[in-house]
């Protein structure tokens, strides 16, 4: 962590700086288009009719990259620049975006599983930018005590900030995708080699 501490706050690695760029210009456009993105977002009643269509899989990774409001995408940056930078210099631009993506997808499945449903859009990076703040606080905090402790002010805490970005779900906040990200972070974390170099 001292090289992490060393490095200026602007110095963004690369994954992370083409992940954020990516999540203001899709926004942007969208804004000035009004584009339609219903059919890029997670509607677990319409998933779960028929989840392994192509189109169905591909919407868990897609969702992760729209945003609900103008607040949400401020929250999820912010969120990103402290979390994501963080777990990129950890783990390495490539693994990065991988792991990154994956506790998204595991999110939106969890959420979808919780409310299977409902015909709610989900869409937002906060349950990916989640799993980012598991992965970075587990790899940083040591004693065993203070990482029970974690769980249980993340039981707290998470659903705070899902109120504060205001995650979309027909109208409701995906308190389930939250959680289901930060646990997917932790666990990648416990079993992310302890030697492993970021450039491997």
């Amino acid at each position: 962590m001292e090289n992490i501490a060393r490095e200026p706050v602007f110095n963004l690695p690369p994954a992370t700086l083409i992940l954020l760029l990516l999540l203001i210009a899709l926004h942007v456009a969208v804004a000035l288009t009004n584009f339609d993105i219903t059919p890029f977002l997670v509607q677990p009643a319409v998933f779960w009719s028929a989840s392994f269509a192509p189109q169905h899989l591909f919407t868990l990774m897609t969702y992760q990259f729209f945003h609900a409001s103008w607040l949400h995408l401020a929250v999820n940056v912010g969120m990103l620049l402290a979390f994501g930078s963080a777990m990129e210099r950890m783990t390495g631009p490539v693994w990065f975006p991988i792991l990154y993506l994956i506790c998204g997808a595991l999110a939106a499945l969890a959420q979808a599983a919780a409310a299977p449903d409902s015909m709610g859009a989900m869409l937002g990076a906060s349950g990916a930018i989640s799993g980012a703040m598991g992965f970075v606080l587990w790899r940083v905090i040591h004693r065993p005590k203070m990482r029970v402790q974690l769980f249980i002010l993340m039981a707290v805490v998470q659903p705070v900030m899902a109120l504060a970005a205001g995650t979309s779900l027909g109208g409701e906040i995906a308190w389930v995708a939250h959680l289901a990200g930060f646990t997917a972070g932790v666990i990648m974390a416990i079993c992310w080699p302890k030697n492993l170099r970021p450039h491997d």
